[in-house]
């Protein structure tokens, strides 16, 4: 097979993976679709000054389009060598995932009552809340600003 056969044949690989010229162009910002077809039909150069220009369009190493066809066996050998990789990754983050909640419900565990209390160490919020008659028991008793129907009824009711 020449160099322009190879090209015009990875280039239709490339074409009917993506699902046609349009659906091309679409992946790949800055690739006309009428010049693909035309480049596939033969009715335009695929040179090197073509090669070059559509493998930077559409992010291909230098020579992609250049290069002969690996044998199939190291085709399967370097899939298998990418999914193993991936699978020993997602093993370890899952791992990881694992680990993070683990050490997470160790610690809720550990807490106790004395623990949520440092939280509010002088539980102020909470015991004016509590300690606060139901009549008087508004946003400002516990912490937050009272609001401005609160501070009309209190002025009335003062």
């Amino acid at each position: 097979m020449d160099l322009r056969a190879r090209r015009v044949e990875k280039l239709r690989q490339m074409v009917n993976d993506a699902g046609g010229p349009a659906a091309f162009a679409r992946l790949h910002e800055g690739v006309n679709p009428t010049y693909v077809s035309q480049l596939l039909n033969g009715a335009a150069p695929f040179g090197d000054r073509a090669v070059e220009k559509m493998e930077k369009l559409i992010g291909l190493p230098a020579g992609t389009f250049d290069a002969g066809e690996a044998d199939p066996d190291t085709q399967l050998a370097e899939r298998d060598r990418v999914i193993a990789e991936l699978r020993q990754q997602l093993a370890a983050s899952r791992a990881r995932e694992a680990r993070a909640v683990k050490l997470l419900t160790e610690a809720a565990s550990l807490l106790v009552d004395t623990d949520v209390v440092a939280l509010d160490p002088a539980g102020t919020k909470s015991r004016r809340f509590e300690e606060a008659p139901a009549e008087v028991a508004e946003p400002s008793d516990y912490g937050y600003p009272p609001l401005p129907k609160a501070k009309a009824q209190r002025k009335r009711a003062s």
